[in-house]
């Protein structure tokens, strides 16, 4: 069998820290028959420069200089620019495991239309959110159904290969969608379309979370845009009848909202804006019958954890941390995850001297905030016994943590994630 020739193209807008990583990862794949787009969108740093460095030394690079139009237009031109049989994404801060695309090839033949290999998040350590299932070909019926059910993969295009043919049968129009949900909105409308779907449980697509970038980030409304992407998609599945999509899309528009509102309380900010529009959405779904009484009641139970007063949640962190100054010498906060991005808000507040210290730390958050990320192995002897470690994190891993504490000696710990808009 003639292997197919792959084409990855990658988006590019201001990625010069990251760019260098993305591209050798796609270059040190043990699959050979790959080219590679480079979509220099509009970048004034100095991305496009390393992209014409990297295309003058591979001739199976090519680079593209165009104006800032979004993620989708540049995937878009970089589509239309590459031949290939099967094409993919990476973002410019991501990478790829060296056998990803291989791996992804096994047991391919022409009549699939999309390879699912599923990605992991990086964000100081390497989680992988989905349940690994067996390989499995699915129909476009059953696909659709299995992505929105978000369990062993979801509708992100950066883990999957697509025939070049499948994604040209997007109209433009369907490009031009640069909001939160764009590949939502793109991976509904080619699971449509597909004969075959292959699940690959490999998860060597590495989605990196830059915390670094996102720490003063402003809440963005823009993220509501997905709401619209779901009525549309509401539509479409009354109109044809398809009881299943019903039934999990509003589970998905809960999950959504519950997101939108933990990062907004996080930040101890405004939030009446984001409850209105969240028990708007939840008000809604209610009204048109698509939400099913299980749905309900988890939506009711969410929203009565989130409605505990800010006071009241202010009022824990503030005799939480007066006993951790009155009690102990130095503190270490353990964890990088969102619930230490939010412990990091409310001890800059309050004006708390803390170090952060995890387990294995990877180069790409050697610093968060401005504090050094520590490896608890390398700073152990300049820990003393009266220090105080703080856990951020989720309950599910607490216990893991402080047997990992005790064998170097360690007792005194504090878990400040029950106490997080992030634990639920």
């Amino acid at each position: 069998m003639v292997l197919p020739r792959v084409g990855i193209v990658i988006a590019v807008y201001n990625s010069e820290e990251h760019i260098e990583k993305c591209i050798e990862s796609v270059l040190n794949q043990t699959y050979t028959n790959i080219e590679m787009c480079l979509v220099d969108d509009g970048s004034t740093d100095n991305s496009g420069k390393i992209c014409d460095q990297y295309a003058s030394k591979h001739s199976n690079i090519k680079v593209i200089h165009k104006a800032n139009e979004g993620c989708s237009r540049a995937r878009l031109t970089g589509i239309n620019e590459i031949n290939s049989d099967l094409i993919g994404f990476v973002d410019s801060d991501d990478w790829i495991e060296s056998t990803m695309i291989s791996e992804m090839l096994s047991n391919y033949d022409k009549n699939i239309d999309i390879l699912v290999g599923g990605y992991v998040v990086e964000d100081g350590v390497v989680k992988n959110p989905f349940i690994r299932a067996n390989e499995r070909l699915y129909n476009s019926h059953d696909g659709l159904i299995e992505m929105f059910k978000n369990k062993h993969f979801n509708w992100s295009m950066c883990d999957k290969l697509y025939t070049r043919e499948l994604l040209l049968k997007l109209n433009d129009n369907d490009y031009m969608c640069n909001s939160y949900g764009e590949d939502t909105y793109k991976n509904y409308h080619l699971f449509l379309m597909a004969k075959e779907i292959l699940y690959k449980p490999i998860y060597k697509y590495h989605y990196v979370v830059n915390y670094s970038s996102m720490m003063h980030k402003e809440f963005n409304n823009d993220r509501f845009n997905i709401i619209e992407i779901y009525d549309q998609i509401i539509k479409e599945a009354k109109e044809n009848n398809n009881i299943e999509l019903l039934e999990v899309i509003p589970e998905l528009l809960i999950n959504f909202g519950m997101g939108c509102l933990k990062e907004f309380l996080s930040l101890f900010d405004n939030t009446d804006r984001v409850f209105q529009h969240y028990l708007q959405l939840v008000i809604k779904d209610l009204r048109i019958g698509i939400c099913n009484p299980q749905t309900q009641l988890r939506a009711e139970h969410k929203i009565q954890w989130l409605e505990k007063s800010k006071e009241e949640r202010n009022k824990i962190y503030e005799n939480k941390i007066a006993e951790l100054k009155k009690n102990y010498r130095n503190i270490w906060l353990y964890g990088a995850g969102l619930i230490a991005k939010e412990l990091m808000i409310v001890f800059d507040r309050y004006d708390i001297d803390y170090s952060i210290v995890v387990s294995k730390r990877d180069e790409s958050i050697s610093r968060i905030n401005n504090h050094t990320v520590y490896e608890l192995m390398k700073v152990k002897d300049a820990i003393a016994k009266e220090d105080c470690f703080v856990l951020a994190m989720k309950k599910n891993n607490v216990e893991d943590v402080k047997e990992i504490l005790l064998k170097q000696g360690f007792y005194n710990t504090e878990d400040f994630g029950k106490y997080s808009y992030y634990y639920l």
